[in-house]
């Protein structure tokens, strides 16, 4: 399963692919989106699908599927709507490699992530021996309660009866659970689906896993070594701030606000709410950072977090 949007991500799709190849297995490679020439000719199966369902925040309220993040601070409180929840876009992907798979009459599917480098032979093996006897191999999360989505072998009849029905977000949404690992966990012991859990931990020098960590979705950019998040967020009291927290400074930045030919300028350092009138948001503004590909554009129907002042000596007036 690949979503490879840039050079880095088409690199890892690569390497994903030709390591699996090199162990003789048949491969899919699902994807929204076009994958460079080599990837095409060298999986024995592709799927391109234009359809990507991703539930955005503005839909959380009226179709559910939210996923939210916080943080409570002695200075401030922060509650964000994720930006988008994935879960059903990657389930879609797992279906119509499995889909493939059942018309082409194998019995076994391994599903990974195009970050997740398999170096180790003997992890696909090793599942497959379990398939012998369950419908299912996962890898554990944090323990025994939690699973990885990122990598997992089924078998082909079981995945397509057991999760076939989800189509649609409204499907995805029925069951209350956003987190698509809880929700696929939650299925497996909802229809009794036999399965085994190894300990993630097996998978350490074997695996190379999650070389991707989508953080945007989360308000955190990466910005040349540094950690920055950036969230527009609002009061009860309906006061607007765009909270800059550098979590991790190595590099001197700066925090580059233009609105309606006035420019702003402030160093990205430690936490700070930089206050924003109303007609900001009204109208529109861009943050910029002078380091780092980060160039934001807000206002109002921009994803708004809530947030709650608790020390005014981290706000920033701009003046």
């Amino acid at each position: 399963m690949t979503h490879a949007t840039n050079e880095e991500k088409k690199l890892l799709l690569k390497r994903c692919l030709m390591t699996i190849k090199s162990y003789g297995y048949d491969t899919v490679v699902c994807s929204h989106v076009n994958v460079p020439t080599e990837v095409f000719e060298e999986s024995d199966y592709f799927v391109s699908s234009k359809l990507n369902p991703i539930i955005t925040h503005d839909e959380y309220e009226t179709i559910g599927g939210g996923i939210y993040y916080w943080q409570d601070y002695s200075q401030y409180y922060l509650n964000k709507k994720v930006d988008f929840n994935h879960g059903l876009t990657h389930l879609r992907l797992m279906l119509q490699a499995a889909a493939i798979a059942a018309q082409e009459g194998y019995d076994v599917i391994h599903l990974v992530n195009y970050d997740y480098i398999v170096n180790d032979i003997s992890v696909l093996k090793d599942a497959a021996e379990t398939l012998e006897t369950k419908e299912a191999h996962f890898f554990s999360w944090h323990d025994q309660s939690s699973i990885i989505t990122g990598m997992m072998s089924f078998r082909v009849e079981s995945l397509l009866r057991n999760y076939g029905h989800i189509r649609e977000k409204k499907d995805y949404c029925a069951y209350g659970i956003s987190i698509f690992e809880d929700l696929f966990l939650h299925i497996v012991r909802l229809n009794g689906i036999t399965h085994h859990i190894e300990e993630r931990s097996k998978l350490n020098g074997r695996v190379e896993q999650d070389l991707i960590n989508v953080t945007d979705a989360y308000g955190l950019y990466d910005c040349e070594g540094s950690k920055i998040r950036i969230v527009p967020c609002r009061t009860e009291s309906d006061q607007h701030y765009l909270l800059m927290a550098v979590e991790q400074e190595l590099n001197e930045n700066y925090l580059n606000i233009y609105y309606r030919g006035r420019y702003y300028s402030i160093k990205a350092v430690g936490t700070q709410l930089i206050e924003l009138s109303f007609d900001m948001i009204e109208h529109g503004f861009t943050a910029t950072l002078s380091k780092g590909q980060v160039n934001l554009k807000i206002d109002s129907k921009s994803n708004i977090s809530h947030c709650v002042v608790k020390d005014t000596s981290v706000v920033t007036k701009l003046i």
